[in-house]
């Protein structure tokens, strides 16, 4: 019966004791928190071949590790093309099964750890993106720099032809809607990314 009582009290006191491990692994391991007031993606669409409009793209979460592992998550229901009914048709079009993205990627330790306010440090970085729920990954020149407040920027510019990530159906029909003679699936995309420490 002895026995028994301890090994209960060792239950009881293992789990709460590994939980609250690792929840504060957990937050030590997010260094930076992504500003979502101001981080937004840039996407770039092109009509008619020769018409090119910028819109707005903000995420729902974002984190950077001690190690520099960078885990976004986009709210692709808050695209922004300053036209309503583009809006309503691309949630509806496009992302009303799947309104959320996420982008993984490792910084280089090299620059993670050399990272000075106002000097960017640059190099390759492969992005995963997982969209639609089609995983692509994305090879792109990202930059790091500190600001002032001792939070990270993280800044880059890649294109992505969306039609590998199974929009191509959504596009051809968002085209019909408008009377274009063409959607262009390649899409440039342009962030800068404001991480407080």
């Amino acid at each position: 019966m002895k026995q028994r009582l301890l090994a209960t009290a060792k239950k009881l006191f293992v789990i709460p004791v590994g939980f609250l491990l690792w929840s504060a692994q957990g937050l030590a391991d997010s260094a930076y928190r992504l500003n979502l007031e101001t981080a937004v993606v840039g996407v770039t669409s092109t009509k008619n071949d020769r018409i090119s409009e910028r819109h707005q793209i903000k995420f729902k979460s974002g984190a950077v590790s001690s190690t520099g592992r960078v885990d976004l998550e986009i709210d692709l229901r808050t695209t922004e093309t300053n036209i309503p009914i583009r809006n309503e048709r691309m949630q509806q079009h496009l992302f009303a099964q799947s309104p959320l993205a996420s982008v993984s990627a490792q910084l280089s330790p090299e620059a993670f750890a050399n990272a000075r306010a106002g000097m960017a440090i640059s190099g390759p970085v492969v992005v995963t993106l997982v969209a639609n729920g089609v995983t692509q990954e994305l090879s792109m020149e990202m930059a790091l720099e500190r600001d002032a407040m001792g939070g990270l920027i993280v800044s880059g510019k890649t294109e992505v032809d969306v039609s590998k990530l199974g929009y191509g159906a959504g596009i051809e029909t968002l085209r019909n809607l408008a009377g274009l003679l063409s959607i262009s699936t390649l899409v440039p995309v342009d962030f800068v990314l404001p991480f407080d420490d």
